[in-house]
């Protein structure tokens, strides 16, 4: 008798571990089709706001460059370029070198790395900060830092 009840409890085992593999496949197949939809969602939006923002800075007088970029540390200490949209003016490091020799500029930057009501902000890139629609380019990131 225990052993009908052991061929049994094999039986119901092995049954379980199929239904497993099974739902571990339908779940991964319907976790990349929405990971493939998100993504080209997202790149859709940014390519849009990308085009809106570049004709923004150009009817401004603005004809840089409309993306940040900067080295940074990643996972495992590998380093990428993380990519966001430009929200300060083209020659902004160079403007701040200018101001922090300026009270209240000096001690606010000595203070936090960073200044109130920064100068070097452009009117468009008060909305893009607001909205924070400049990190929207950070879907490029992800493919460098993984």
């Amino acid at each position: 008798m225990n052993e009908s009840i052991e061929v049994i409890n094999m039986k119901a085992t092995s049954k379980t571990n199929e239904n497993n593999t099974i739902r571990l496949k339908i779940y991964q197949v319907i976790k990349d089709v929405f990971d493939i939809l998100f993504s080209f969602f997202g790149i859709v939006v940014m390519v849009i706001v990308a085009i809106i923002l570049k004709i923004s800075y150009m009817l401004a007088g603005d004809f840089h460059s409309i993306f940040f970029t900067q080295k940074r540390i990643g996972k495992n200490g590998k380093e990428f370029k993380l990519y966001k949209f430009r929200t300060m003016v083209p020659d902004a490091e160079e403007k701040l070198k200018e101001l922090i020799k300026i009270e209240p500029y000096k001690t606010q930057w000595k203070k936090n790395q960073k200044l109130d009501n920064d100068p070097r902000i452009t009117k468009i890139g008060k909305v893009l900060r607001k909205t924070s629609l400049d990190e929207l380019p950070q879907f490029i990131n992800l493919g460098y830092v993984f």
